[in-house]
């Protein structure tokens, strides 16, 4: 998948959209001795059909980017690696790191091209590229995506890295307490695992064969009466 997915959860609350709450929290979780690194982000990788997608324009061009709002350590935490430039900075307030993918579909873009957001108001920099990971689920091809690291957005997740798969269960459990520390009940938040992701994932294409299986037997049905009609007319 091009990251250590099998080393990743996620911690989601709306308290987490508070800055002083995430830090908090975020120290704490970087204290751990089995957590690697914990970033904040706006989507889970690996979970969605569809991502979020802005339109843009480079020399005539019309481009079309999956766009992943990210803080600025959020590369290193997931274990994605730069090819080309630089990773974020932390004096990054509007940057974008396009996959590599983007390259093939519409060239070498180079580093500085500024993108427009219109509904922003704000130029984006391309800061660099970065190898190509399944940021949508198994089920969709890699497409042309950026990473993007915009203050504008409030984000609810924590991404958190352990040290390996089998440290998991034990520190799930210290971010729970982790929380509690904080003050967030067991309502505020939920934890999101690789398991998690891959359960949903598979109860959304069940649903779908269901539908595909339904129309089918609607499609079926029609016919039949259609047939029906016509031996009766004769």
């Amino acid at each position: 998948v091009g990251y250590a997915r099998d080393s990743i959860f996620y911690l989601q609350s709306s308290r987490i959209n508070d800055v002083s709450v995430s830090e908090a929290i975020k120290s704490d979780l970087n204290m751990l001795p089995d957590v690697v690194g914990a970033s904040k982000c706006l989507d889970v990788l690996g979970e969605q059909d569809v991502s979020m997608e802005w339109g843009f324009s480079h020399e005539g061009q019309p481009l079309r980017l999956q766009v992943y709002v990210v803080e600025p350590d959020f590369l290193d935490v997931m274990g994605i690696q730069i090819t080309e430039g630089r990773n974020f900075r932390h004096e990054d307030h509007f940057s974008f790191i396009l996959n590599e993918t983007a390259r093939k579909e519409y060239g070498s873009i180079p580093l500085g091209t500024k993108f427009n957001i219109k509904f922003a108001g704000k130029d984006v920099d391309v800061v660099g590229y970065a190898e190509d990971i399944h940021a949508r689920n198994m089920r969709n091809l890699i497409g042309a995506s950026a990473f993007h690291v915009n203050t504008l957005y409030k984000l609810n997740k924590i991404a958190i890295r352990v040290s390996s798969p089998e440290k998991m269960a034990a520190v799930i459990r210290q971010v729970e307490d982790v929380c509690q520390k904080h003050d967030l009940a067991d309502k505020d938040y939920s934890i999101i695992t690789k398991e998690r992701v891959l359960e949903r994932a598979y109860r959304e294409e069940n649903n779908q064969k269901r539908l595909v299986l339904i129309g089918s037997i609607i499609s079926l049905v029609i016919s039949l009466i259609g047939v029906f009609g016509l031996v009766l007319f004769e």
